[in-house]
């Protein structure tokens, strides 16, 4: 069994848990259990669908981006994809980034850093 967390039950009065306080915080602890594991799942689950949602708000600019190269240089959209990668990879700049730059400015960013565009 792993332990996932503690049920730290604190007394007005030293030595004040008895027999009685032991049973009654045996029995809730269950209960805690499961709320911190609900909130957990939560967390997981939204950190999993904000992801999502930034994957699909950057896929629009990055296939625009692989349909100018497909077009421009007759590249298969793997190929496409892969030299976008390439740039990202050379300029140290986000791929997403390297893919808005080539939309809004027609030219594969091709010697730019993190420096160079303050991200």
């Amino acid at each position: 069994m792993e332990v996932a967390g503690v049920l730290d039950i604190d007394a007005r009065t030293p030595r004040a848990s008895d027999d009685a306080s032991r049973t009654v915080a045996t029995g809730i602890a269950p209960y805690a259990a499961v709320a911190a594991g609900t909130v957990q799942a939560y967390r997981s689950a939204r950190t999993a669908a904000d992801d999502l949602q930034a994957a699909l708000e950057t896929r629009g600019v990055i296939e625009q981006a692989e349909g100018i190269l497909i077009e421009r240089h007759r590249l298969t959209p793997d190929q496409a994809f892969d030299a976008l990668a390439r740039a990202s990879m050379n300029t140290n700049v986000e791929l997403r980034d390297v893919a808005e730059h080539l939309v809004v400015t027609g030219e594969l960013a091709v010697g730019r850093t993190r420096a160079a565009t303050g991200r």
